[in-house]
């Protein structure tokens, strides 16, 4: 890359340059050729500003097509920095919403300083912050501070402010949400979305796994920023809200380091997930190599601790760097991420946080990101009000199903007391029916498959096999030694959350 000199070039270039408003500009003509660079093809920009004397280059931007970076060489950028002093100069004028021409001459007249109008729709920006608890954003709605009002007689609302007094973060859920989470504590899938208002905030969902396998939203937050501490005060309100949480287990999250530590500090004891597809795209975006990327998607998906190490070494010979990049910074966390070492977690079978991303892509077809903080909870309790009445309609359809297998009679007796979907994962884990050997004494019965070794409690009804651990529902072990009538409890004592009965009434709003 080859630059020639500002000064020179500045003359050049004022004279192509297409002047428009607001004092931003763009090159009409090749600026690849004006600034002499060598590799055609890349987009070069050039932005000027106003100043009393004229027009100026502000600075150059250069994107280039090999190696792909970008560089920035700013003129002057000390002159457009305000300290607290001149920005309560400045902040009347753009609190009156005055033209910004005029405060970019009183910006030069009394403090000496070049503002481009990025900086004065910047400071806009933190005005509209700071007046968000009494704006009215649409008729009928009111202000923020009559919406949380109303909101709290049907739920739990808590606005967290900062250190300022301006509010940072909105967390609410329903009494039907609250109660639907004390009968559905165990696995709880966390994310977050954007583009859902105009101030940018992110919208966190909190989302558990019904009886009938799909997602339910338990608490929503709007936060102004995602840092650890932010994550931490989400968490401590969930807390304060939802009542017991010890029974949480499991928490599904993405690859934000944030989110982990929060977690990990505010649920010492709970076991965490992370997102698959999260971890599947980190390696997608770090490594360009087809082969390795195919061993590395098959190491974190792989449920065989052999075969997980059969793929590190398999990446050490096809790419020396990727592997030592595993070793040094991935392998270390893999109790968090790969299948083969977080098995026997319960996650109701998921790996991944495709319930929450699903909550998210419905509830984003109400919202739109122009809209107001005030429009934008608006939105999202009516949104609430659908949900519920939908999953209440799917819950009475899935309750009035049954279907027909070619099982044993008394296991068809067991199977209509479970819903739909606990029942198709019983019946297609008892289908690949494969036991080398099988041991019962009073206590215990041992069942063998090829190198594994499984103990099936008789008097608990619990099994070591990795499908009981995930689902807590019952595994082919647990049915083989129904029927031989070796069991000493009731066979559904620990899988009462799959059961049609415990989930009739909870669809209730």
């Amino acid at each position: 890359m080859r630059y020639t000199n500002a000064r020179s070039v500045s003359h050049v270039l004022l004279g192509v340059l297409d002047f428009v408003i607001r004092g931003e500009f763009v090159c009409s003509y090749d600026t690849n050729a004006l600034l002499g660079v060598s590799i055609l093809g890349c987009q070069s920009k050039i932005r000027v500003r106003y100043s009393p004397a004229g027009y100026e280059i502000s600075h150059f931007q250069t994107e280039h097509n090999n190696p792909c970076t970008t560089t920035f060489m700013v003129t002057d950028c000390s002159r457009r920095r305000l300290c607290d002093t001149e920005r309560s100069v400045i902040q009347p004028s753009v609190e009156r919403n005055t033209d910004p021409l005029e405060v970019m001459d009183l910006a030069h007249s009394e403090l000496g300083k070049v503002l481009l109008y990025s900086d004065i729709r910047n400071m806009r920006t933190k005005v509209y912050e700071r007046k968000i608890y009494v704006c009215v954003s649409c008729p009928g709605i009111g202000n923020l501070n009559d919406l949380i009002r109303r909101s709290s007689t049907i739920g739990k609302v808590e606005v967290l402010r900062d250190s300022g007094g301006n509010v940072s973060k909105i967390i609410f859920a329903r009494n039907d949400m609250v109660s639907l989470y004390g009968k559905f504590p165990e696995v709880v899938g966390l994310d977050s979305t954007y583009k859902t208002n105009k101030m940018g905030w992110p919208l966190y969902q909190f989302v558990i796994t019904d009886g009938f396998g799909g997602g339910r939203t338990v608490l929503l937050t709007l936060t102004r920023t995602e840092k650890r501490t932010d994550i931490k005060q989400i968490l401590q309100s969930f807390k304060n809200i939802m009542g017991d949480t010890l029974k949480t287990t499991t928490f599904t999250v993405d690859c934000a380091p944030g989110q982990l530590r929060a977690l990990n500090e505010e649920f010492p004891r709970a076991s965490i997930i992370l997102c698959l597809f999260h971890v599947c795209q980190s390696f997608r975006k770090k490594f360009s190599n087809p082969l390795v990327k195919k061993w590395l998607y098959r190491m974190a998906d792989t449920r065989s601790y052999a075969t997980s190490w059969h793929c590190v070494r398999i990446i050490d010979l096809i790419d020396r760097a990727a592997g030592a990049y595993i070793r040094s910074y991935w392998l270390r966390s893999r109790t968090y991420w790969a299948a083969s070492h977080n098995r026997f977690t319960l996650s109701m079978g998921n790996n991944t946080n495709n319930r929450v991303e699903n909550s998210h892509r419905q509830l984003k077809r109400y919202l739109r990101k122009n809209d107001p903080i005030e429009m934008t909870v608006w939105k999202i309790w009516r949104w609430i009000d659908h949900d519920t009445q939908r999953k209440h309609m799917q819950g009475r359809f899935m309750l009035s199903k049954y279907y027909r297998y070619n099982i044993p009679e008394s296991l068809k007796v067991i199977l209509r007391r479970l819903t739909p979907f606990a029942e198709r994962k019983v019946v297609k884990n008892y289908e690949r029916h494969r036991l080398d050997d099988f041991f019962a004494n009073l206590t215990t019965s041992r069942f063998k498959e090829g190198y594994h070794r499984f103990f099936v409690d008789l008097h608990l009804v619990t099994c070591t096999c990795w499908f009981y651990c995930a689902y807590r529902l019952l595994c082919r072990h647990i049915v083989s030694t129904f029927l031989s009538s070796l069991l000493h409890s009731d066979i559904l004592c620990n899988s009462e959350r799959w059961t049609r009965s415990y989930n009739v009434f909870h669809e209730l709003p």
